[in-house]
């Protein structure tokens, strides 16, 4: 479930539906604002299906913007002098009901290290060691 929530594409999700991306000062490069507006617009889309939030022509949108939760978050952990429960509160408030979609099994069976997990228990080898 881990790499669900934290992937690119939930955390941009996350900075559009926050409306942060309008705060950016790459926003007046052309195209920026108005993917920012068309994705804001199909938000509840791209909650039940992650994988098409990806099509290929908006990798640096979904790059840029989750760069920005991530930053977020880190600043959040260092101006709290690294309380985690401060942090934790801020996450849960940014994700919201996001947390729940992210989680559901759909989500993070597809992951790649769900998969290499069930693939090596199948074929009876050792559990790999992701690091």
């Amino acid at each position: 479930m881990k790499s669900a929530v934290v992937n690119n594409h939930v955390l941009s999700l996350i900075c559009v539906k926050n409306e942060f991306d309008k705060f950016l000062l790459i926003s007046d490069k052309p195209g920026f604002t108005e993917k920012g507006d068309r994705i804001r617009e199909s938000l509840s889309t791209y909650l039940n299906d992650l994988d098409s939030y990806f099509d290929g022509t908006n990798y640096e949108f979904i790059k840029i913007t989750g760069d920005v939760i991530e930053a977020l978050i880190g600043a959040v952990y260092l101006d709290s002098l690294q309380n985690m429960k401060v942090t934790f509160e801020i996450i849960e408030h940014l994700y919201g009901e996001m947390i729940q979609k992210c989680g559901d099994e759909r989500h993070w069976k597809n992951s790649p290290q769900y998969r290499l997990h069930e693939y090596c228990k199948k074929q009876g080898l050792p559990e790999p060691v992701i690091k």
